[in-house]
């Protein structure tokens, strides 16, 4: 969240720096077995929404020189899983 923070601002959206500290305390008061989507489809063998989310948050980070080690990570991750595991 941290890394999607700095590439939004560093793009001009006017996100202010507290909001990643909301979002982890709501994440928080969540029930502890919830899943996150792309984790669901994951799972599910599905196609995952990574090109635009984390993908975009490291495109958008290089064409702004922002480094985005976490996001890129989990792109390397995920990278074989995109279109869909078990397919």
């Amino acid at each position: 969240m941290h890394e999607a923070l700095r590439v939004g601002q560093a793009a001009g959206v006017p996100i202010k720096d507290a909001v990643v500290a909301e979002r982890l305390k709501f994440i928080d008061s969540l029930v502890p077995d919830i899943r996150a989507s792309m984790a669901i489809d994951l799972l599910a063998g599905r196609r995952l929404e990574l090109p635009w989310l984390s993908g975009a948050v490291v495109r958008k980070g290089a064409e702004l020189g922002i480094a985005t080690p976490a996001n890129a990570f989990v792109c390397k991750a995920l990278k074989l899983d995109v279109m869909g595991a078990w397919r």
